[in-house]
């Protein structure tokens, strides 16, 4: 059998998504791993958690030996992908929206199992969307960073850069 390996951010993605409710057996076929590593990252994160009492997610972040200019880099890609992730919740909305009409409609005529087994996908795509906690853990663990990155600038006695990002930089075309 071939060795299975995960880097230490997919560890740490599955354990904050099992802690936010996804299913073990969904992450096993995402990443393409025996359901006994992905319960594996799941117990040793939960085992670093309980020795800390800090969700692995959101350990503090040593930023002392980083410039200003890493510091401002950093800063301005927390930004982005904040604002990235703001449009994947949008867009996640629009879609539940669409799922939700959708599924309607199709119920009203649905006549035979066929058109059952679609509602069915659709309904599971529904719930997916709707749950929108891994989003909010990556907004969590982005705002810590951030914060981290003013104290940092505050120790130091730096103000904290303003940041005006336009549209196209949030696409990733700036």
């Amino acid at each position: 059998m071939k060795t299975q390996k995960l880097t230490p951010k997919q560890k740490n993605e599955i354990a904050v998504r099992v802690a936010a409710g996804e299913k073990q057996a969904d992450l096993v076929k995402e990443y393409g791993v025996s359901p006994a590593l992905v319960s594996r990252v799941v117990k040793q994160s939960r085992s670093v958690k309980q020795k800390s009492g800090v969700p692995v997610s959101m350990t503090p972040v040593d930023l002392s030996g980083k410039t200003t200019e890493q510091l401002q880099n950093r800063y301005k890609q927390i930004q982005v992908e904040l604002l990235n992730k703001n449009e994947e919740i949008k867009q996640r909305h629009l879609e539940v929206d669409a799922l939700q009409r959708s599924i309607e409609v199709e119920s009203a005529k649905a006549d035979d199992m066929r058109d059952e087994s679609w509602i069915m996908a659709q309904k599971k795509r529904l719930v997916w969307c709707q749950d929108t906690t891994r989003i909010a853990y990556e907004v969590a663990r982005l705002h810590q960073e951030a914060s981290a990155i003013a104290q940092t600038y505050a120790k130091r006695g730096e103000t904290v850069p303003v940041l005006t990002l336009l549209p196209s930089v949030v696409r990733g075309r700036g």
